[in-house]
């Protein structure tokens, strides 16, 4: 696909964020001695206390966790931020093959990620993404659909993220950029969209 400039979605687009959500609920559950379910029970009450998941900080859900369940914040950072390098094993096999070859062929890389900064920048940097992306092409922030924040990205970018509802979005609300739907769960097309299921389908 001939394109000069590429961002993409960071969650369920690179990487696989809920394999690596299972595998830190596991860490946080035995460094912590708490059940499974209680860790989960603890992070779905405090996705529940914000505004919307997007606003998910590690220091707000420590504190939540620690609070709830009567445990020391410090061991639950430990799996998000410390000891996180473990996060590279949790790129989609092909991630780093395909950023690469298009680095490779002269493609400006970047990333376009809903989350707080603070958490996903930890996320970023312990994928190993950064090798192929440069900090000044990465945007990061809740609200990443404000069209400010759309503004940043080039035009004539494509845009690859696995969100739906952001891509359709994009197509009405963004029309100098070219949205592309990651599809990684099934064979559906989007009608009218460029649909991909595996990022090697950009090559």
């Amino acid at each position: 696909m001939d394109c000069n400039v590429i961002y993409f979605d960071f969650d369920r687009t690179l990487l696989d964020t809920d394999a690596l959500k299972a595998e830190q609920e596991r860490r946080i559950a035995q460094i912590t001695e708490l059940t499974i379910e209680q860790v989960n029970e603890g992070m779905h009450a405090y996705i529940a206390s914000l505004d919307t998941h997007l606003h998910f900080s590690p220091d707000g859900y420590a504190v939540f966790l620690a609070n709830r369940f009567n445990i020391d914040q410090n061991q639950v950072l430990k799996v998000y931020l410390t000891d996180s390098n473990y996060i590279s094993e949790y790129l989609f096999p092909e991630v780093l093959e395909v950023l690469a070859e298009l680095k490779n062929r002269g493609v400006e890389l970047g990333v376009f990620s809903g989350a707080m900064f603070g958490h996903q920048k930890v996320k970023i940097e312990r994928s190993g993404i950064t090798e192929f992306i440069s900090w000044k092409s990465i945007l990061v922030t809740p609200q990443k659909l404000d069209l400010q924040v759309l503004s940043k990205i080039p035009s004539n970018a494509l845009v690859v993220d696995d969100d739906i509802a952001v891509v359709t979005t994009l197509v009405t609300q963004a029309p100098t950029l070219f949205p592309v739907w990651c599809n990684r769960k099934t064979s559906d097309q989007a009608p009218g969209i460029k649909t991909i299921h595996s990022l090697k389908d950009l090559l």
